[in-house]
């Protein structure tokens, strides 16, 4: 795959750089989504406080 992108440079670089930041976009996305989604889950109520 690396002679194939060297072969084909400089607009093989172009996509290469675009699905890398395609991919980093989708990952960061799923994990965000994951985040709020288990604070979503862990939000526990404190107890009602006795006076």
């Amino acid at each position: 795959m690396g002679l194939c992108l060297y072969f084909t440079l400089p607009w093989s670089g172009l996509w290469l750089i675009g699905t890398f930041v395609g991919v980093e976009l989708i990952t960061s996305g799923i994990g965000w989504l994951q985040f709020g989604l288990a604070l979503r889950q862990n939000t526990v109520l404190p107890p009602a406080s006795r006076l």
